[in-house]
């Protein structure tokens, strides 16, 4: 944030928020205590020199156990609508919540003052409240990727809600999740509390003079990709790069003027309107004051950082094995874009180790980037399985037995999908197969589900909830992500793979080269069918949902090459020798590998157990 609101002047402001016709507070709310005028800044002298120093950031705020004491409105009974005309949003809490909700400026232990809030739990018998959800302004929008930022520093979830014309507003989680404990005995209540109040903010949260978030279009990366490729390029210049961010963007708002700030790009140029909307949300790297420099070449690190930002995630945080290169320290200004790029696969080292920041990216190594941004950025979305109908809406049963549980996919007209885990302890996991039909017809909030065998009630959930519950449970051992689908047309497969290296024929098969990648499809005309993957580059390379590496003797954690996780037991998840889909084989060569076989297909992952149990080729083959 650039400057902080003082607190009395939000005070002053959002006294009103709650709806004219809303009862008041309850009793057990605290009061609203007044909050002396910190005294003003006076004006800084000019400095002798031309660049000013830079301003002292503020010492971060104490975290103040007493934060949730002063709410500025609610609780109150019968819905309210909270509003702040300074900072240009509004909400409304339902009236089903709103006896149990507060309204308190600043985010305790990070920021204080107007231009965030913090809503909370307020319980019944009037004990200490519990963090809900944050709101967050961020004015201008172009500071959004500020590296000094105040969430910049930490790892806490933030999710860009809404974008005015002037700022971004988030929605801003806590760090280590819920404070409430599960003993509580509000714990129930919370969760429901915490599931509308971000449906409510989901559906009614609103800005004065609304503007859009940019999206990276995944077919634009594409052809943006092919065309780099076909052109082979050494290097591309910086007007280049803003023309290419912003064909591959998908926004409203793109043919809105927008003002020009960099005094060395001439207005009339086919790349002025480009730079001044990618200005216009931070979306330019490599800038210095007034200069954008738009005929020099982009760096490596330059593009990794923008590729990044498109993304429009914040500054990415370093965590586990960062990268070691002599030519790139800890110090350089992109490091943590850099080191992204290198852990997902973006960009690599050269044969001596060098990763080369400073130097001009070529078209292959741009083209490289995008392809790996734009595969990351599908399997990223492509959480849930396809049930082959546009889902409406999420169910999930309570948990039931010995772990088991059942989550439903809901299209409309009542068709449906089910994915059932009947148990899933330290010693078995039993599934059934996904059952698909019609006539699903919930009622409200829940609904009653008939599979012959199996009866369900059901209630609905929310997308995030649905996906929780699909990387905690196994409702669908086995079940293969592919990069392409099993049965798809030579465009499609394109489309998703990008142009191999090379293909090879023989008698109606073919053989997709992509270096690292082999794909083998049994071809009749212009319809492929995927017959197996043999990959060690983690872009490419099948997965299974939900499943880990692990041992039926100890516990194993593996990585997949590029992407540095690691991930814990897949043994103890599945069931040990009594899951009887996995087990642990000696390969060709005395390589350790880890078989999982559903009927329909399986998957080797071929493990390198001398370097930290890294897994160095994965091969899926289909029955």
């Amino acid at each position: 944030m650039r400057r902080l609101i003082p607190l009395v002047l939000a005070l002053a402001l959002l006294a009103g928020c709650a709806a004219v016709d809303a009862p008041p507070v309850s009793a057990h709310a605290p009061e609203v205590e007044a909050v002396p005028t910190a005294a003003p800044t006076p004006e800084p002298m000019p400095e002798p020199t031309p660049a000013p120093e830079p301003t002292q950031a503020p010492d971060e705020p104490e975290y103040d156990p007493d934060h949730w004491k002063n709410p500025v409105a609610g609780p109150a009974e019968g819905g309210y609508e909270f509003v702040s005309e300074e900072l240009g949003f509004r909400f409304t809490v339902p009236k089903e919540i709103s006896g149990r909700v507060g309204v308190v400026p600043g985010i305790n232990g990070f920021e204080a003052g107007g231009e965030s809030f913090t809503l909370y739990y307020y319980p019944e018998d009037g004990s200490a409240a519990h963090f809900l959800t944050s709101i967050a302004v961020v004015s201008p929008r172009s500071s959004y990727f500020d590296p000094d930022n105040w969430y910049q520093s930490s790892s806490i979830g933030k999710t860009v809600i809404a974008a005015g014309e002037t700022a971004l507003y988030l929605k801003v989680g806590q760090i280590g999740g819920s404070d409430m404990i599960a003993e509580d005995p509000d714990r129930e209540d919370y969760t429901e509390t915490s599931k509308l109040l971000a449906d409510a903010l989901d559906a009614g949260f609103t800005v004065d003079s609304p503007s859009c978030v940019p999206e990276l279009d995944a077919g634009r990366m594409r052809d943006a990709a092919l065309e780099l490729e076909s052109r082979g390029g050494a290097s591309m210049s910086r007007a280049q790069l803003a023309l290419l961010a912003f064909d591959m963007l998908e926004a409203e708002n793109k043919g809105e003027g927008y003002p020009l700030e960099y005094t060395d790009v001439d207005a009339g140029s086919e790349a002025a309107q480009a730079i001044a909307y990618l200005a216009g949300y931070g979306l330019v790297s490599g800038c210095d004051g007034e200069g954008y420099r738009p005929d020099e070449a982009v760096t490596r690190s330059e593009f990794a950082e923008l590729a990044h930002k498109l993304l429009f995630e914040s500054l990415p945080v370093c965590y586990g094995e960062l990268l070691e290169a002599p030519d790139t320290p800890e110090t350089h200004p992109a490091f943590s874009y850099l080191n992204y790029a290198w852990k997902y696969g973006w960009l690599a080292a050269d044969d001596e180790g060098n990763f080369r920041p400073d130097e001009p990216i070529t078209d292959a190594e741009a083209a490289w980037v995008l392809r790996a941004a734009r595969m990351q950025q599908l399997r990223g979305a492509e959480i849930l399985p396809d049930p082959g109908f546009e889902v409406r809406s999420y169910w999930l049963s309570e948990p039931f037995g010995e772990g088991g549980q059942a989550l439903v996919l809901c299209g409309e007209g009542g068709v449906f999908c089910a994915f059932v885990c009947l148990e899933h302890s330290e010693g078995c996991v039993r599934t059934l197969p996904a059952a698909t039909g019609s006539d699903f017809e919930p009622e409200g909030g829940s609904a009653r589900l008939d599979l012959g065998y199996f009866t369900l009630d059901l209630r609905r959930v929310r997308w995030n909830e649905a996906v929780n519950t699909l990387r905690e449970t196994p409702v669908m051992p086995g079940e293969v992500k592919l990069p392409v689908a099993a049965l798809t047309s030579r465009e499609s497969a394109l489309r998703a793979l990008g142009e191999p290296l090379g293909v090879s024929e023989q008698s109606g098969l073919e053989r997709w080269d992509y270096g690292t990648t082999l794909f083998k499809f049994e071809a009749e005309g212009d319809v492929l069918r995927l017959i197996s993957i043999d990959s060690s580059d983690a872009r490419f390379a099948p997965s299974l949902r939900g499943a880990c590496l692990g041992s039926p003797y100890s516990d194993l954690t593996g990585s997949t090459p590029g992407s540095g996780s690691s991930q814990e037991g897949l043994w103890y998840k599945y069931g040990g020798e009594d899951g009887a889909r996995e087990e642990i084989c000696l390969g060709e060569g005395g390589e350790n590998y880890i078989l999982i076989d559903d009927g329909s297909c399986s998957l080797r992952f071929y493990i390198d157990g001398a370097d930290g149990y890294t897994i160095t080729r994965i091969v899926y083959e289909a029955r």
